[in-house]
């Protein structure tokens, strides 16, 4: 297991064309899915770093989003785009789809 720790003290995602009750309906429980997915990877390596701000950009998805997929859609979004500012990294996240 890595030593690496992140903290995420606030997410702030905009959603446009989904509906108040989809988005309400996410935010529960997406910081347990965040922290799975962000537990699968390999780490392990990396030392302190800071990322002062993060941009998860557009998130495509589909007219009838559900709330949990569009949970999943933004961890994995989540974990793409850190994975991009990690040291050593210089994939985009539109690449590591």
């Amino acid at each position: 297991m890595s030593g690496l720790r992140i903290d995420i003290g606030r997410l702030n995602v905009g959603l446009h064309g989904i509906s108040a009750a989809v988005v309400e309906e996410a935010a529960i429980g997406l910081d347990t899915v965040i922290a799975r997915r962000l537990g699968a990877r390999s780490w392990a390596e990396l030392t302190d770093f800071d990322i002062d701000e993060l941009s998860l950009g557009p998130l495509q998805t589909t007219v009838r989003a559900d709330p949990a997929a569009l949970r999943d859609l933004i961890a994995e979004r989540l974990v793409q785009t850190l994975d991009a500012h990690l040291p050593g990294r210089t994939r985009a996240p539109e690449e590591a789809v």
